[in-house]
């Protein structure tokens, strides 16, 4: 079930689909592991509404179609944010979520004409940093030690960026 569309060149970015929940490990925004029976009500109980704001959607490899994690997109019609929960097994997270990043911003951004778009990325993920900077997001803010990492944690950066369009018009939201 590869998207055409969100497709970037290590992954492409689908919904969630009810086989997905076999694979929650890789998905679940959780330190803890979750069986395939509560993932699967998870996916009933939040994803139920096609309208609703706040969705979960997979990132999967293109070479494989393994599932490498997830994003959160929270958005309406002004404002969108994303943040990424990658796969435990995934020892190129930070390539994967930078992949993430130049497939989602663009279309946030350019194509939905999001006002504003803000993306959660830890500090410890260079590559991803470097992407959302080269798409002219800036850092907006910083909470300390959020992240957990195995036996430490890292910062949380909240990147965010400014249609640069609406600038143009004069901020006026069509």
């Amino acid at each position: 079930m590869r998207a055409v569309y969100l497709t970037g060149d290590l992954i492409y970015v689908r919904a969630l689909t009810k086989e997905d929940a076999k694979q929650a490990a890789a998905w679940f925004p959780e330190p803890f592991p979750i069986d395939p029976v509560r993932a699967e009500r998870y996916l009933k109980e939040t994803h139920s509404d096609v309208w609703d704001r706040k969705r979960r959607l997979v990132i999967a490899r293109v070479a494989d179609h393994t599932i490498a994690g997830s994003v959160s997109m929270r958005a309406n019609r002004v404002h969108a944010a994303l943040a990424f929960t990658m796969a435990p097994t995934a020892t190129d997270a930070d390539e994967l979520e930078a992949d993430a990043i130049r497939v989602l911003v663009p279309w946030l951004r350019d194509e939905a004409e999001h006002a504003t778009v803000m993306v959660d990325i830890a500090s410890d993920r260079p590559v991803s940093i470097a992407a959302a900077e080269e798409l002219g997001l800036i850092a907006g803010a910083r909470l300390r030690e959020h992240v957990a990492r195995g036996g430490y944690r890292v910062d949380l950066l909240m990147y965010q960026a400014l249609n640069p369009r609406l600038v143009e018009r004069g901020g006026r939201h069509a």
